[in-house]
């Protein structure tokens, strides 16, 4: 990671990585939710923190339908099928943050959140095709015109 990046990690960064690998992890098909928690709560996170992520692992996982519709609906010249694993569950994460979270997120936040892991974890074409369609999402959610 650079410096520039490490600057700008914000305070819920690990507990957002490991819900992610969570949510990846059931998308596969490895694991069941409880084991997928499980995972997540092994880094020995005080109460607080367990709650913050397991909000957000049972929120993007068991609301996938909705997200995934919206999600869905706006991608330009892309199937369902063609999206990797990892946006995938970005994507999901961060809507399932902008719509469901509003009380301790920015909708920005989750966006921004969301692109610096895909440019993480993704490949080079990862950051921008997420920020693309989160923030028409976010639009459509707000109910501003695409």
């Amino acid at each position: 990671m650079s410096a520039r990046s490490k600057s700008r990690v914000s305070p819920h960064r690990r507990e957002r990585v490991l819900a992610f690998q969570a949510i990846f992890m059931l998308d596969v098909g490895q694991v069941d939710l409880q084991t997928a928690l499980d995972y997540a709560h092994s880094e020995n996170l005080d109460l607080n923190l367990r709650d913050w992520l397991e909000k957000r692992v049972r929120g993007a996982w068991e609301g996938r339908e909705r997200w995934d519709n919206l999600i869905k609906s706006h991608l330009q010249n892309w199937s369902w099928d063609r999206i990797g694993r990892v946006e995938r569950n970005l994507m999901r994460l961060a809507v399932f943050e902008m719509l469901e979270c509003a009380e301790d997120l920015k909708f920005s936040a989750a966006i921004s959140e969301a692109v610096d892991l895909a440019k993480e974890y993704g490949d080079e074409k990862s950051a921008p095709f997420v920020n693309g369609v989160l923030d028409a999402c976010w639009r459509e959610a707000r109910g501003e015109a695409g």
